[in-house]
């Protein structure tokens, strides 16, 4: 959260190296690594630890981590695959949809992120785009406005 990537990635292989099958850890660092741009290892950990844990109550965050991924390669069709089983798997996260629905429109898939964004606002009434940007301050500000135009586009309120 204090976007220190580097420290964040020490913690996650000193915790690896005590325990190479935690999910947990892996789960956590590949978010540290999509954030941070190292798609490789962040596939990697994220992979492994669906693999370890597939019905683990974080297991979203590893369709997170391949979501982020995809989306930094422009490749929105296959963030918003990724983000819809992120939703699949914890439904009762509203930023999760969020995060769908702009993937959606950035992919051009106008009326399907209409859609899940119409959902969002069921799930936060008060939902603002300045608010998700405040909320998510420790995203580099590029994944951030990036993001950020596509919910513009799927028409979620400023």
């Amino acid at each position: 959260l204090a976007r220190d990537f580097e420290a964040a990635s020490g913690a996650i292989a000193r915790a690896l190296s005590l325990d190479a099958s935690c999910a947990t850890a892996l789960y956590w660092g590949a978010h540290i690594h999509a954030l941070s741009g190292d798609p490789t290892l962040a596939e990697d950990y994220a992979n492994r630890a669906l693999r370890l844990s597939p019905f683990d109550p974080h297991s979203h965050e590893g369709h997170i981590a391949l979501a982020t991924v995809r989306f930094r390669l422009q490749r929105y069709d296959d963030a918003a695959a990724h983000f819809a089983k992120a939703v699949q798997a914890n439904p009762r996260f509203s930023v999760l949809y969020v995060l769908q629905a702009s993937t959606l429109a950035l992919a051009g898939r106008s009326e399907d992120a209409k859609a899940v964004a119409r959902r969002v606002l069921e799930l936060e009434p008060t939902f603002s785009i300045r608010r998700y940007l405040d909320f998510a301050g420790f995203v580099k500000s590029d994944l951030r406005e990036g993001l950020a135009v596509g919910m513009r586009q799927a028409g979620l309120p400023e």
